[in-house]
Formats: C-alpha cells, sequence, structure tokens
C-alpha cells in the first residue's frame, strides 16, 4: 500500500481524523494498572511499549497532560 491511515468504514478515504481516533482507541484500550508480579498482564508488554499511553479524556500522552497541569497549577490565580 503506497498511503498508511485508517478510515471509518470500508469504501471510504483514509483520513487524519480517523487515524487519529483509531489509534488513540488503541492506546487507551492496552492502557491497564501495572499486574503484580505474580499475574500475567492483560495486554502484551510490547503492544504498551510501542504506543505509549494516551491520556482517555485529552487525547495526548500522558506526560504532556501531566507537564500541562503543573504548568497550569504554577500560574498566579485570574482576577
Amino acid at each position: 500500500m503506497k498511503y498508511g491511515g485508517l478510515r471509518d468504514k470500508p469504501g471510504r478515504g483514509r483520513d487524519f481524523y480517523h487515524t487519529c481516533y483509531c489509534l488513540s482507541g488503541l492506546a487507551v484500550s492496552i492502557a491497564e494498572p501495572p499486574s503484580p508480579p505474580d499475574e500475567t498482564p492483560l495486554a502484551p508488554i510490547h503492544w504498551r511499549s510501542a504506543v505509549g499511553f494516551t491520556h482517555p479524556i485529552f487525547n495526548i500522552s500522558a506526560p504532556k497532560v501531566e507537564a500541562a497541569i503543573n504548568w497550569y497549577k504554577a500560574q498566579p490565580p485570574v482576577t
């Protein structure tokens, strides 16, 4: 295939919106709390390392959400 991307249904063209939407769904679906050492994780380890965690509300990486929250907390109150 010459061009990548995802689409919402067969016969439709690929686009950035649906590609982002699908990849975000994948990232959220494989995010899980760390498993105790004696339990098998639900998602394979290589999936988590390949995709990374996407914040389910803001649809950006969790470290960027944390950085943004910390930045806003450091700002003086608006009067």
